[in-house]
């Protein structure tokens, strides 16, 4: 059993503590930032410059990386990965299921309203995956 906090609760995710995904909103700014300055040159500055390369978007980079700082990538089994909503990031459900198809990735979101644009813009819970799979997650 893990720690209980007030009321005999479990404690509640970071993903869902505002201030904590404030805390790693702007630790991922940093990170991306001085990942493409080549200041940084840790694993995950590695997968932050390596996907740049693809996907040369600085915002969507800091959602992903944020994401992964709060742990919100959990591999479900060979090419499939659940990605914790994260409401201060404007998600809608608890979670999204990630999928890696045929060299393309397909996320749940991608069947929800706007899912049309999420998928031709790769979305952030995809940006997650990406990033968590190349630190080793």
């Amino acid at each position: 059993m893990g720690k209980r906090g007030e009321r005999g609760l479990l404690p509640k995710p970071p993903w869902l503590d505002p201030e904590k995904v404030r805390e790693a909103e702007r630790e991922a700014l940093r990170v991306v930032r001085e990942a493409l300055r080549g200041v940084r040159r840790d694993e995950l500055a590695s997968a932050v410059l390596e996907l740049y390369r693809e996907i040369p978007r600085e915002s969507w980079l800091v959602r992903g990386v944020a994401r992964v700082l709060l742990g919100t990538v959990a591999r479900k089994g060979e090419g499939t990965w659940l990605v914790y909503g994260v409401p201060e990031l404007g998600d809608w459900h608890g979670y999204y299921i990630v999928a890696l198809e045929g060299g393309r990735y397909r996320c749940s979101c991608f069947a929800s309203s706007w899912g049309w644009r999420r998928a031709r813009r790769i979305c952030t819970h995809v940006a997650a995956v990406m990033l968590a799979r190349r630190v080793g997650g």
